[in-house]
């Protein structure tokens, strides 16, 4: 049986979620196991360092784009919208929690939706627009919305989409805005 070093014995379960007693332990045991060919294992070690700090994060979206469909994501090429067109916006979201339930680990995200003119003022909105939900025997760190919207009779101009997210399983929360242009 191998020697294990003092600092990285120690693994618990807290809220659910693996959380480690050192992070740049289980980041070096991870780096040894690459160089000894045991990528696998490397990997495992990787996402037990990611669990170990996914509560300290605060709830960010990251990589929104426009895309012309939610199945091949194809950034689109311009903002740029007939009215009644819809509005495909995919994004990633980080730092959610994961809530321990059982066997597993869930995700339970809410979203807001307001329209905006070119100067920030709300003309409209939708709370609780978007309920996504994840229920997993793993505890997942890779999780992105797929927003849909539609201005049906938007006159001509410039407006700001904001989606508001909120972590049903924390009380945390986020936003984000786009600028489209309606022709």
């Amino acid at each position: 049986m191998k020697k294990v070093s003092a600092l990285l014995v120690l693994t618990i379960f807290c809220s659910g979620v693996v959380q480690a007693a050192d992070f740049g332990g289980l980041v070096d045991q991870a780096k040894g196991d690459y160089q000894a060919g045991k990528k696998l294992e490397a990997v495992e070690k990787l996402k037990d360092a990611v669990l170990s700090i996914w509560d300290e994060l605060p709830l960010t979206v990251k990589n929104v784009r426009l895309v012309t469909d939610q199945e091949k994501y194809t950034t689109r090429p311009n903002d740029v919208y007939r009215s009644g067109e819809k509005i495909y916006i995919a994004c990633q979201l980080l730092g959610y929690k994961l809530k321990k339930a059982g066997d597993a680990y869930s995700i339970d995200v809410v979203t807001d939706f307001l329209v905006l003119d070119e100067g920030g003022k709300v003309l409209g909105g939708v709370q609780e627009f978007g309920k996504f939900s994840l229920v997993s025997f793993i505890p997942t760190t890779d999780f992105r919305l797929d927003l849909t919207y539609t201005l049906t009779d938007a006159p001509a101009g410039v407006y700001q989409l904001q989606t508001v997210i909120n972590d049903k399983n924390s009380n945390k929360s986020t936003k984000f805005t786009q600028k489209i242009r309606i022709k």
